[in-house]
Formats: C-alpha cells, structure tokens, sequence
C-alpha cells in the first residue's frame, strides 16, 4: 500500500506522513490505517476502471507542481447507503433505493450485453428485453422506454453540473452507470512540523492572569483540505491585553478540537505552574474532568496524543 517502515516505531503511511507508535494515539492510527487501505483499493479499482482516476488534475493545470492527490466519494455513498445522510442533500432519494445502489456501485448489475457475454448460458440476443430496441447495457437503461421515467429523470443541480461538465464523457457514464466519482486536486501543503509564534511576547512576570484559548477548523467536510489551527491570548486581572500568539498543531491534528487540545499543551509548555486557563471546547473540558485514564485513552483519535496529553492532568 506504499507505507514504509523507517524504524519499528516510526512507520510512514502511503503519503509520507510519520507516525510514532509510542506516542501517537491507536485510535489515530488505525483511522490513518484505513484511509491508506481505502486509497490502495481506489487504486486496485482504477485497474479495472481506468476511466474512474483521471491521469491529469481536474482543477487549474494539468501539471500541478506541488503534487496531485485523488478524492473519492465513497464516504458520501456509504452515508446514503448507511441512511446517514439527509434527504435534503441528495434531492428524490429514498432509503428504499438503498440495495439497488449497492448492488450498481458492486457491478452487481446484470444487463442483457453481460449475461450474453457467459458462454455457458448460450444467450444470443443482445437486446434489452424490456423494449427489444437496442442493445441491453447499463447505459441503456437511461433511455429505454421501459424504464426510463413518464417525466423523465431528474435534472442534476446546478452546482453538480459544475463538476460533470468539466470530466470525460467515460467518467459521466461511470459517475450516471455506477455511481463512482474520483477527482484529481492539488495536493494541500503539508505540514512538516508544529509551530506557535507569539505576535505579542508575554512579560517575563505574568502575575494573575488568564490564557485564552481558541482552536478552529476550515473545510471540515473535505478530510483532504482540512486547515486547523490555534491561537492563545493572555489578559491581566485588570482586562489589559499582556500577549497573544497562534499556531499550528501537528498534521495529525485534524479536527478543532484537537487543535485547542494542543493549544493547552503550548500553553502549559509556556508556564512553569498552570495558569487560570479558558476554552469554550467541551471535550477538552471533558477530557481534563476525567483525569489521565481518558484523556490518554487509546479509544480518543481526537485527544489521545500518548504522552504529549497527560498534562491534561495538571489541570484537574
């Protein structure tokens, strides 16, 4: 699957990306493992499929310098298929469909051109035995009579019409036949390293105040994209603005959460005793009312950053 192991501990994943199987959480770890297996199976389909992954970007030049990656869109199919999706994203769909997609996303189809294709059933006839008018493939059934809707198959939305117009004529017929869509994008930066820089440095003698701390999140619904990252800003007893800085968590921070969760980790670095701190993450607050056991949990992907978390417990 293109992984690499440097050292026993160290291994990288398809991508580059380093893990530490010490300090690392398990939970983050196997997540990673599964996204590796799921780009490996994309690739193994690509074989069968050739028309599923284009060869060149879809956005900007054919060439992008910096790397390409390829995103599928198996994970919205299985929120269909796992009715976990809401009916308002996807207009005229209905659970009841559920077994008809998985049977088209599987090739689990058999029209009347792949049942003659077995010499063993002797089938001869071609045509679609619904209308006899031509031959029986999957690409038919969009227009045969029989099939086809008295008002006709709805119109995609706009926005969708964005994206077919812009790909081959075999990726539509893949995307309309088998419900299977893969792009090509720019490879995102990556983040080599963590960092936090201080806009406002703190005086050497803090005295009472409080560190505020804040972790956010940009394009949360695309895992590829996401952007995260933290800030903190210190204040006196007397409301005066003392020192504010922000940063960036380490790439296997993924979520807001998880970035305010290294926020604390930066700021209990920057102090020798814990100061008064506030955050308005609620599983951050959780995770620190829970003590050491669950916020160095191996079931928290998002928070369990092995050793690096157990401060947590210095402010229980």
């Amino acid at each position: 699957m293109g992984a690499k192991l440097a050292a026993a501990a160290h291994p990288a994943d398809d991508r580059g990306m380093q893990w530490d199987l010490i300090l690392d959480s398990p939970a983050a770890i196997a997540v990673a493992a599964k996204q590796s297996v799921r780009r490996w199976r994309l690739a193994q389909l690509s074989r069968t499929l050739p028309a599923l992954v284009p060869r060149y970007c879809d956005i900007g030049a054919p060439e992008c310098p910096e790397g390409t990656i390829v995103v599928d869109f198996a994970a919205t199919l299985g929120q269909l298929l796992n009715c976990k999706l809401a009916h308002r994203d996807v207009p005229f769909w209905t659970p009841k469909w559920r077994g008809d997609l998985a049977s088209a996303v599987s090739g689990g189809q058999w029209p009347q051109t792949r049942r003659a294709a077995v010499p063993a059933w002797g089938i001869e006839d071609l045509n679609c035995q619904l209308c006899h008018q031509q031959p029986g493939t999957l690409l038919h059934r969009w227009c045969c009579d029989a099939t086809r809707p008295l008002e006709g198959w709805p119109v995609a939305p706009s926005r969708v019409m964005l994206v077919t117009d812009r790909i081959r004529q075999d990726r539509r017929q893949l995307l309309q036949t088998r419900a299977m869509l893969a792009l090509r994008l720019p490879q995102p930066p990556k983040r080599l390293s963590e960092w936090f820089t201080w806009h406002l440095s703190p005086p050497e003698t803090i005295g009472d105040s409080t560190w505020y701390l804040d972790g956010s999140m940009l394009d949360g619904d695309w895992p590829d994209y996401r952007a995260v990252g933290f800030a903190i800003v210190v204040v006196s007893s007397s409301g005066n603005l003392l020192a504010y800085g922000n940063g960036c968590p380490p790439n296997w921070c993924c979520t807001a959460a998880a970035a305010e969760t290294w926020a604390l980790f930066v700021a209990l670095s920057c102090c020798p005793f814990p100061p008064s701190i506030r955050t308005d993450c609620l599983a951050l607050l959780h995770a620190a009312e829970g003590g050491l056991a669950r916020a160095t949990s191996a079931q928290r992907p998002s928070l369990a950053f092995g050793r690096k978390l157990a401060v947590l417990w210095m402010v229980t």
